[in-house]
């Protein structure tokens, strides 16, 4: 048992029933929250308000993970001040009221009483409730398949391809394909973590919820999470050199080299994934980004719609000049950044590149370190899913953005 094992299990001896209940909500919210209606978000909230009422020292630990929630404060002024600029402020005030969490949970996370222990039974339960989730719907999908054999040869026939199964998957369980994945993506980054900062005492178990995360991302088949799960799992090979005074480059090309044989063999024969693939360059929502920035150009690249405001403005654009879409027709960005920039202007823009590479900024180390790995694969996997996504305009991608960057964050004083 390593030294930072004993620690571990020193700690977990000592850990009182009240110091479980707020980890255990934290580390079960963001799933509970993709997986069923948004309407719960608050109820989850309650309780953990009522598990912080017995945390011990929050004055203490506020004066020292203040200045991590500099970045949430600036974002949530930038928030309110376009909301009382806007042209109408009960359509600004429908997106400001979601915004609260990005602020509170934050606050919670950064003023509570966290140890290695109860940080690493906060993520522990995140990954084993998500791992038996994705097995839940392994049954289902399976089930489906054995049931509806005759629905399924008719839709494949219509559509002329074999992807009806896999696209119907996330829909037997009622939950969102992208941010499953975004949930998977950070459950790697967790267990590829657990290498440096031994969250799970037996490495089998960590091997198990590789296998599980990663073949459900490829089942789910979204091309953005697949890709930076990809860029992860090499930057955790790479910061695994410096735990190895035998390092080999020659291994970790070999690794890479095995992965890239795989998939080629793999991708292929899941035709879901392939077709998305070939649709990369002819994606409908993409459609709506260069009226995007000739609205951004007619606010003079700095002024702002109004919070919430942008869609209003591309709304009235395609009633005008008419809409040449097939396969998708709403009015959302999938752009967190042109949003941003759309509804606040520069000021926005700035803000939100403030909060996403802020993680990086505050690190003290080499960005290959282990110390450096959480945070930064964090800001890869945010920096990137809000080139193709708008989290931080839906409830479930603030809760999930909000408590794993503030953890952490947080996170760096306790695993050195």
């Amino acid at each position: 048992m390593t030294a930072n094992e004993n620690v571990l299990e020193n700690q977990e001896r000592t850990l009182d029933l009240k110091d479980l209940v707020l980890p255990f909500v934290l580390g079960i919210m963001p799933l509970l929250s993709t997986i069923f209606h948004e309407k719960w978000v608050p109820w989850y909230i309650v309780v953990i308000l009522i598990a912080y009422l017995f945390e011990p020292d929050k004055r203490l630990r506020y004066q020292q993970n203040k200045q991590f929630l500099a970045p949430f404060l600036i974002m949530i002024l930038v928030f309110v001040f376009f909301t009382l600029v806007s042209s109408d402020i009960i359509k600004s005030l429908k997106v400001m009221e979601r915004q609260t969490s990005l602020l509170l949970l934050p606050a919670i996370i950064c003023t509570s009483n966290w140890s290695h222990a109860r940080l690493a039974l906060m993520l522990r339960v995140f990954v084993f409730a998500l791992a038996l989730f994705c097995i839940f719907s392994f049954c289902r999908l399976g089930l489906f398949y054995f049931n509806k054999q005759d629905w399924i040869n008719t839709m494949n026939e219509m559509q002329n391809n074999q992807a009806y199964l896999l696209f119907k998957f996330p829909h037997l369980v009622h939950t969102h394909p992208t941010y499953w994945s975004y949930l998977l993506v950070i459950g790697n980054i967790i267990v590829l973590g657990n290498t440096f900062f031994c969250f799970f005492k037996k490495s089998y178990v960590a091997i198990a919820f590789l296998l599980i995360f990663n073949v459900t991302l490829l089942l789910l088949a979204s091309r953005t999470p697949l890709a930076i799960n990809f860029l992860i799992h090499i930057f955790a090979l790479v910061v695994s050199r410096n735990l190895q005074e035998n390092f080999s480059w020659v291994k970790l090309f070999l690794a890479l080299l095995a992965i890239f044989v795989l998939g080629i063999f793999i991708v292929p024969r899941i035709s879901f994934l392939t077709l998305k693939l070939l649709d990369v360059f002819k994606d409908d929502r993409l459609y709506l980004w260069p009226i995007a920035f000739q609205k951004i150009k007619e606010n003079y690249f700095i002024l702002g719609e109004g919070l919430g405001l942008g869609i209003i403005a591309l709304k009235d654009y395609i009633i005008e000049n008419g809409d040449i879409r097939e396969n998708y027709n709403s009015f959302d960005l999938h752009n967190q950044y042109l949003r941003h920039y759309l509804d606040m202007g520069i000021l926005g823009l700035f803000s939100l590149f403030y909060l996403i590479v802020y993680p990086v900024l505050k690190l003290n180390d080499s960005l290959f370190s282990s110390s450096a790995f959480l945070n930064f694969s964090l800001v890869l996997l945010f920096a990137i899913g809000c080139c193709t996504e708008a989290p931080l305009y839906r409830l479930k991608g603030i809760v999930i953005f909000s408590i794993f960057y503030s953890t952490f964050l947080v996170s760096k004083k306790l695993l050195k």
